[in-house]
C-alpha cells in the first residue's frame, strides 16, 4: 500500500490523479479557466482533458520574408515559445503550443505511479485506495487556472506552457513510491501556494523549477522517463 502523509487528507493540500490516460487525455485552457470547484472527471469542462490555449492572440499578418527557424508559422522575432515540451502540439500566434498531452514520452514504473500522476493533474482518485487518496481540489489543472487568472492575453500561451512543463517535471517524480520519490506533498503545497499568489509568475516558476531540479539531483530515487523532463 502506498503510504501518503496524513496531510493528504486536508482539502486545501495538493493531491492528484489516477486511471489510465491516452492520446485523448490532452488539456484546454478556456475550460480550465472556467472551472471552479468541480472534481476530476466530474467536471464537464475537463472531459477528455484537453488543454488548449485561447486562439486569436496576436493574429496580425506577418511579412513573407520573416524568418521562422522552427517552422511553427510564427516569425522568430515574435516567437515566445521556441521549440516545444514533449506532448505539446499546435501553435498560437505567439508561437506557443495550444494543446498538451501530459503523458507523452513518459514511461511509468507501474500502474500505481501512473494513477498517482493522474491524481496530480486531475484530482481523480480512481483505482487508488480510499485510505491513501482524497479526490478533489487542489490539483495541477486547478493550480494552472488560478495562476493564469490575471495573466495578460499576450503572455498566456507562454506561461501556460511553462506551467505544463513544470507540472510534468514535478508530478512525475511526486507520483513515485514514497521511499524513492524526491518531491513530496509538502513541496507541492508550498509551490502551489506560491504559484497561485505570485505577483511575478515568471520569477516564481524559475524559483520553483530550480528548487525541483535541486531535489531531483539528490542521490535517491530512480528514473523512468523517456526523454528529458526538464523542458520549459
Amino acid at each position: 500500500m502506498r503510504r501518503r502523509s496524513a496531510a493528504l487528507f486536508v482539502p486545501v493540500l495538493l493531491l492528484w490523479p489516477t486511471a489510465d490516460f491516452g492520446p485523448s487525455d490532452m488539456l484546454t485552457v478556456p475550460a480550465i479557466l472556467a472551472a471552479e470547484t468541480c472534481t476530476g472527471f466530474a467536471c464537464p469542462e475537463l472531459a477528455g482533458h484537453v488543454w488548449q490555449v485561447p486562439s486569436g492572440i496576436g493574429s496580425e499578418e506577418e511579412s513573407s520574408d520573416s524568418i521562422d527557424a522552427d517552422g511553427d508559422g510564427v516569425p522568430d522575432d515574435r516567437d515566445q515559445c521556441v521549440g516545444a515540451i514533449p506532448g505539446a502540439s499546435g501553435a498560437d500566434a505567439t508561437g506557443c503550443p495550444t494543446d498538451f498531452d501530459p503523458y507523452a514520452k513518459l514511461s511509468f514504473q507501474d500502474d500505481k505511479q501512473r494513477r498517482w500522476y493522474r491524481r496530480f493533474w486531475t484530482g481523480d482518485c480512481d483505482n487508488l485506495s480510499f485510505f491513501t487518496c482524497l479526490p478533489g481540489r487542489p490539483y495541477w489543472y486547478d493550480v494552472l487556472k488560478r495562476a493564469l487568472a490575471n495573466v495578460p492575453a499576450g503572455d498566456l500561451g507562454r506561461l501556460t506552457n511553462r506551467l505544463w512543463s513544470l507540472g510534468r517535471l514535478i508530478g512525475y517524480e511526486w507520483a513515485k513510491e514514497n521511499d524513492i520519490r524526491r518531491i513530496d506533498t509538502d513541496d507541492l503545497q508550498v509551490w502551489s501556494g506560491a504559484l497561485t499568489t505570485a505577483s511575478d509568475l515568471d520569477r516564481t516558476i524559475d524559483r520553483i523549477k530550480a528548487e525541483a531540479m535541486e531535489k531531483l539531483s539528490a542521490p535517491t530515487g530512480i528514473g523512468g522517463a523517456d526523454g528529458n523532463l526538464d523542458q520549459s
